[in-house]
């Protein structure tokens, strides 16, 4: 029974995880719409004169050659993150399969936070 609840602990945490990571990336793509709303909808709303607009169009694109290095480097990040909390659960289900009991959810997390930063 305690192999049980270990294992629904690396579970708890690993969706926990998961959440955190599909939140990141939903930030990225959600910053990346809202900036094409605001554009279209000052387009739309013709607040620019044709001349204006050149300089619109050269800044959106600015915009999302910015847009593209931070998200290439946000992605890069997740990667890493993501494959460091893989070798974590593969420590904690190496520990289960020994038999060794696992702290509570709370700890493991904290215990994860602590080991990535040193690295």
């Amino acid at each position: 029974m305690n192999r049980d609840i270990d294992l629904q602990k690396i579970q708890i945490l690993s969706e926990d995880f998961h959440a955190w990571f599909d939140v990141g990336a939903s930030v990225w793509v959600g910053g990346f719409i809202g900036l094409l709303i605001l554009i279209l909808t000052v387009y739309y709303n013709k607040q620019f004169s044709p001349d204006v607009m050149l300089n619109l169009v050269l800044t959106f694109i600015a915009a999302v050659i910015v847009y593209v290095v931070f998200a290439i480097f946000a992605r890069m990040f997740m990667n890493k993150a993501r494959n460091e909390f893989l070798a974590f659960i593969d420590e904690l289900l190496a520990k289960v399969e020994k038999g060794d009991s696992l702290p509570s959810v709370t700890e493991l997390r904290k215990r994860f936070r602590e080991k990535t930063r040193r690295e």
